[in-house]
């Protein structure tokens, strides 16, 4: 069966932010930027933007579609994503550093950002 709950993904990321630990603020913009990568690919193969090929190249060329369209909303869109990639890689990697509550509510307000603007672009009729 094909998973498609992404804004569910969110919104436990959205829960782990709310735990005052680093392991769940690292958590938190994990779940946040995977939610919102899927999401985007789901956007993107619906609309002949971007096919996923399941490979380490995706997160990189998925962000340039986003950024490379013509319009304003979607680049934007591809904008957040690269900020959300960036902070995930230094939460997953990047032990030696600290990652605060700070950082996690930064995440998840571009996640939600990002969310409702796939939501606002998901009903737009003409991209």
């Amino acid at each position: 069966m094909k998973f498609t709950d992404w804004k569910g993904v969110f919104t436990l990321a959205q829960e782990l932010g709310g735990k005052n630990t680093e392991a769940a603020f690292r958590s938190s913009i994990n779940r946040t930027y995977y939610s919102c990568y899927n999401l985007s690919c789901a956007f993107c193969d619906i609309r002949n933007i971007y096919k996923k090929k399941a490979n380490g190249e995706d997160h990189e060329f998925l962000v340039k579609a986003l950024k490379q369209h013509r319009n304003d909303e979607v680049k934007k869109v591809g904008g957040n994503l690269n900020k959300l990639r960036g902070k995930r890689i230094h939460a997953d990697y990047n032990s030696s550093e600290e990652v605060t509550k700070g950082d996690s509510d930064f995440s998840l307000k571009l996640g939600d950002e990002l969310i409702k603007s796939l939501d606002f672009l998901s009903k737009a009729i003409s991209l």
